[in-house]
């Protein structure tokens, strides 16, 4: 399969079907038995741990359900903790658009209990966006979310898509969720048997009972 630059694919599929394992092996977190995973040029699964390691800081970005921030840290500190740790300047061009963007630009001093679940998520992007990584990779990012929250943060990935060029893969159970993709692919016992163009709320719940029949 392929992920061209600057789109959004939603990966769904009952439980059980894949769709976490094929995306951690896609981002580096495990190793695939067989075939190839190439990022922008690079076959990761060609490289030593080490060499991994740092393809996974430079040009992937991560988005959990578990926002997996530091709690000592302002959300600031959070969202250029990859950059510190790397030893690179932030683009603050860069860095402010996203904020704003994200809407936590009058938050950046506050940890993260001081936060909203929405803003703790927001915050979690942000870090993942301020890198300019190749690719985004976010696994069920709105399940922690209340519908209009999540509406906000999949309406933002979608601009990130279509103003920034940043490519994102998403594992999601939600059809709606999915709907904000350029793309679905529907997984089933570790197989592709559905790729939906342009998906609807109604055209993947159609895939997904197709499965249950």
């Amino acid at each position: 399969m392929d992920f061209p630059a600057g789109t959004f694919t939603a990966i769904m599929g009952p439980s059980g079907s894949g769709k976490s394992t094929l995306m951690h092996c896609l981002a580096g977190l495990d190793r695939a038995d067989d075939g190839e995973v190439h990022i922008g040029g690079a076959e990761i699964t060609a490289l030593s741990d080490r060499e991994l390691t740092k393809v996974r800081r430079d040009r992937i970005g991560f988005v959990f359900q578990s926002f997996n921030l530091i709690p000592t840290l302002t959300a600031m500190q959070n969202i250029v903790l990859p950059l510190d740790l790397a030893g690179r300047k932030p683009d603050r061009d860069r860095l402010g658009a996203v904020v704003r963007s994200l809407g936590i630009h009058d938050r950046l001093q506050h940890r993260p209990g001081e936060l909203s679940g929405g803003q703790q998520q927001r915050v979690a992007i942000a870090r993942a966006l301020v890198t300019r990584p190749d690719v985004l990779f976010a696994d069920e990012p709105t399940g922690a979310l209340d519908s209009t929250t999540a509406s906000t943060l999949l309406s933002f990935l979608r601009t990130s898509c279509r103003d920034l060029g940043q490519t994102i893969v998403m594992v999601t159970h939600d059809p709606i969720a999915a709907s904000f993709a350029d793309r679905a692919l529907v997984l089933s016992d570790g197989r592709i048997v559905d790729d939906i163009d342009e998906p609807t709320a109604d055209s993947v719940l159609g895939a997904m009972r197709s499965l249950a029949a």
